[in-house]
């Protein structure tokens, strides 16, 4: 196989693995927070590895947004946004109550490049 080949045919698969994972993360996502769409959003906080994300970048990229009703849609724009990056392996997010609102959660697993075998 040509080395020019072999080179679409990496990103070609690439693609087709980011895309499927990234499908899988938007249903799990839904499942989790389903009960809470239409909910004010009372907080948004940003995890990875157990640490919130101060980063202006990485809090630039949040479509939900405190005072606003939850919404599906931003929160699919916002999985988006952070995968785009491609800095992270997967993106969950956690829903729970907090009084007449709901709290949101991204937890951002970051990618772990092989530096060695």
């Amino acid at each position: 196989m040509s080395v020019g080949r072999r080179a679409r045919y990496q990103t070609v698969l690439i693609l087709l693995v980011t895309g499927v994972l990234g499908i899988g993360t938007v249903h799990s996502v839904e499942g989790a927070v389903a009960d809470y769409l239409g909910r004010p959003i009372a907080q948004v906080r940003i995890e990875q590895e157990n640490a919130e994300v101060q980063d202006r970048a990485i809090l630039e990229l949040i479509e939900t947004r405190v005072g606003q009703p939850l919404e599906m849609t931003r929160v699919r724009e916002t999985i988006g946004h952070l995968f785009s990056l491609g800095r992270y392996e997967d993106v969950q997010v956690r829903a729970s109550s907090s009084g007449d609102g709901v709290v949101l959660v991204y937890d951002l697993v970051p990618l772990h490049h092989v530096r060695a075998i």
